[in-house]
């Protein structure tokens, strides 16, 4: 959810130049740099931190339900979380094994559990994507047996 800057003098919404270097208000006409903005989105990034490690908090004590609609909930603000796209890969994961890889209807079989694999292993692909390099190499590591097991079941 993006929340719209309001002006201090007045209220009103402000609007910002192209290069969003300067906010301003169009009804008093006061000014407003950049680095305010940069306050508010250290704000938001705090904010997403601290939902990270309540849900890592629901993961340490088992409950994954809780955890993931966090992490679901972080996604819709910041679609390149990659903690939480990392998140929603451990708990799919979980419920995936609790669930002995089982389809909606309750089959289960070598092709099914690779299916579902592949679908958990995207949401771990996307959180390397949006990583920097140090978590990349440790998403990398984590989900080896995942891909190994891939291989095996073609």
């Amino acid at each position: 959810m993006v929340k719209k800057l309001k002006c201090e003098m007045c209220g009103a919404d402000l609007e910002f130049d192209d290069n969003l270097t300067i906010g301003f208000c169009k009804y008093c006409g006061t000014k407003y740099m950049l680095e305010e903005k940069i306050n508010i989105n250290v704000k938001l990034d705090n904010k997403n931190e601290n939902k990270i490690n309540i849900a890592n908090e629901y993961i340490q004590n088992g409950n994954y339900e809780k955890a993931d609609k966090i992490f679901k909930n972080i996604l819709e603000d910041d679609i390149t979380n990659h903690k939480a796209w990392w998140g929603r890969y451990i708990c799919e994961t979980y419920y995936s094994s609790y669930y002995n890889y089982r389809d909606k209807y309750g089959n289960t079989s070598a092709k099914i559990k690779a299916s579902i694999i592949s679908k958990n292993l995207k949401l771990a692909y996307n959180a390397i994507a949006n990583a920097p390099e140090d978590y990349k190499k440790k998403y990398q590591e984590k989900i080896k047996s995942d891909e190994n097991y891939l291989k095996t079941a073609k």
